[in-house]
């Protein structure tokens, strides 16, 4: 959401108001309300139904040769559209399907050469893509008007496979939400953010194991960097991965080893981004996460996060742009819970003993940083 938040509200903004948006979701009366909210109303957005799943992808295939296999798929509020952009941030990765990515690239090919419409791909990680689908994916990719990459190892790849229909940018999330304060707070939080979806990259753990080891990192942060733990769920779009029930899962684990204190907060409410930043995220001296984009809140509110990884772009995003490569562990480079609750513990150690030193190169970069997320509104108008 703050992708596409922040993606509407500069648009529009630099464009003079002269835009409007339409966003297809499968939950259009709630999408529309929470952007409503989060744009102060003013954006004039259109929230539909997004296409249904059965039958799409044979359809999509059969696209390749009738054009109104492809124009059947798309609600007539999306063929009125004069360009299509594509938001998803990691969508174009093999980390959750190798194939599925490549079908993605292939729907938006078919989208530009079919329905002849404009399609940006903005705030991107892409690949890489190995043996046969790198080539593929190329060959849909070189199509594009615009791909900005949020990190330069998406950038190099791409520029180095050929193409030049891109433009190293960052995440949008690095601009300031449309509602949010830049106001200085006392950091007086430690805020922990787990993830359903990372135990699925650990195939070295039970599930009980997986709960134990945050439990294990609360008790650590607790420990090591003395501040009121807040445990913060932040995806909660698909029902199996909704961050909500693994940190239901955690306090009852907790509750169990009597480990619970007034020092400790669990969030269960379903929060706009720019109410999550202002009351956690501005008051948090260290974020220990499994979500990106809740490092990239960390960041921007003059906090360090430490990014437990499971895919490439927490290494370009978070380890490329600020120099913060030690703040990553990816789990898919361990082979058993102690080794990477280990490897946290002395992240932690190493975070603390050199906070000032690492909060001030974060602060050098941020402003670079910034400008490079403006750079993704700016290129795309300049194109539209």
């Amino acid at each position: 959401m703050m992708m596409a938040e922040n993606f509407m509200w500069y648009a529009w903004s630099l464009s003079g108001g002269n835009l409007s948006f339409v966003v297809p979701t499968p939950k259009p009366e709630e999408t529309g309300l929470r952007l409503s909210a989060a744009l102060c109303g003013k954006v004039p957005i259109n929230c539909i139904l997004d296409m249904p799943q059965k039958g799409v992808w044979r359809r999509i295939l059969k696209g390749a040769f009738s054009t109104r296999e492809v124009r059947d798929l798309l609600p007539s509020e999306l063929l009125d559209c004069d360009a299509f952009v594509v938001l998803g941030g990691d969508d174009f990765t093999e980390s959750y399907s190798p194939l599925g990515a490549l079908l993605e690239l292939y729907k938006f090919f078919l989208f530009k050469t079919k329905l002849k419409k404009r399609v940006f791909l903005l705030g991107q990680t892409v690949g890489p893509f190995s043996q046969w689908r790198h080539f593929a994916a190329i060959r849909f990719l070189r199509e594009f008007d615009l791909i900005t990459c949020r990190d330069p190892l998406s950038y190099n790849y791409l520029r180095s496979s050929g193409l030049r229909n891109v433009a190293l940018c960052a995440d949008f999330a690095f601009l300031p939400l449309a509602k949010e304060e830049e106001d200085q707070q006392d950091k007086t939080m430690c805020v922990i953010v787990p993830s359903r979806l990372l135990y699925g990259y650990m195939p070295y753990v039970t599930y009980d194991e997986y709960v134990d080891f945050w439990c294990f990192l609360l008790e650590r942060a607790g420990s090591e960097v003395g501040c009121k733990l807040v445990l913060l769920p932040h995806a909660m779009n698909w029902t199996l991965d909704d961050d909500r029930l693994m940190v239901r899962d955690i306090v009852i684990a907790l509750a169990k080893r009597r480990k619970l204190s007034g020092d400790f907060e669990a969030v269960e409410s379903l929060l706009l981004p720019w109410e999550t930043r202002q009351l956690y995220f501005s008051r948090a001296r260290l974020t220990i996460t499994a979500r990106m984009h809740a490092a990239i809140s960390a960041l921007s509110k003059g906090g360090l996060p430490i990014n437990i990884a499971y895919s490439e772009k927490s290494h370009g995003v978070v380890g490329e742009h600020f120099s913060l490569k030690d703040l990553v562990i990816d789990v898919r480079r361990f082979s058993s819970h102690q080794e990477l609750g280990n490897a946290v513990c002395s992240t932690i150690s190493f975070l603390s003993a050199n906070y000032e030193t690492l909060l001030q190169r974060v602060g050098e970069k941020m402003p670079t940083v910034r400008e490079l997320a403006r750079q993704n509104i700016v290129l795309f108008l300049d194109r539209l």
